[in-house]
């Protein structure tokens, strides 16, 4: 589903920003986001809705120019997938310090491009790490297998 952003015809005033709010939230909730004082609210899903979505700010961090934007997503693509693999082989040999270092790497590389989704699905995994939930681990490596490969697809495509 292709999201339009769009603006307000005016400026916010102050006193106007309750109703825009419960606005806001009402399109969240027509989207299918649960939003409310005890909901924990999916970041990523927010920004598709909004339309800020890995794409949109892949060109803002690029500034625009398509060169760099190509080169950063070929760049992007080829390290995460190192990255993968190398998780992938220090857990056949139970190596868990690679399997956090790479998972951290991989991490802060997918938050420089806004791949938040991915970021926190190897933060998921570099904190199971940490705390040794070893039971929880093969889930989130095929977690952040998955996200890597809908980021990896996405990125494909620019240029």
């Amino acid at each position: 589903m292709a999201v339009r952003r769009t603006r307000p015809p005016q400026p916010l005033a102050p006193h106007g920003l309750p109703g825009h709010l419960v606005e806001f939230v009402e399109a969240l909730r027509g989207q299918g986001i649960s939003v409310g004082p005890s909901e924990t609210v999916d970041a990523g899903r927010v920004m598709a809705v909004l339309g800020l979505g890995d794409r949109e700010a892949l060109r803002e961090l690029t500034g625009g120019d398509a060169e760099f934007e190509r080169e950063l997503a070929e760049t992007f693509v080829s390290s995460g997938d190192q990255c993968l693999a190398e998780i992938m082989a220090a857990l056949e040999v139970s190596d868990f310090d690679t399997v956090r270092k790479r998972a951290h790497s991989l991490k802060g590389a997918s938050a420089n491009i806004h791949a938040l989704d991915l970021s926190e699905a190897a933060s998921s995994l570099e904190n199971a790490v940490l705390k040794n939930s070893m039971p929880a681990i093969g889930g989130l490596v095929a977690d952040l297998s998955a996200k890597l490969a809908a980021v990896n697809a996405e990125l494909r495509q620019v240029g």
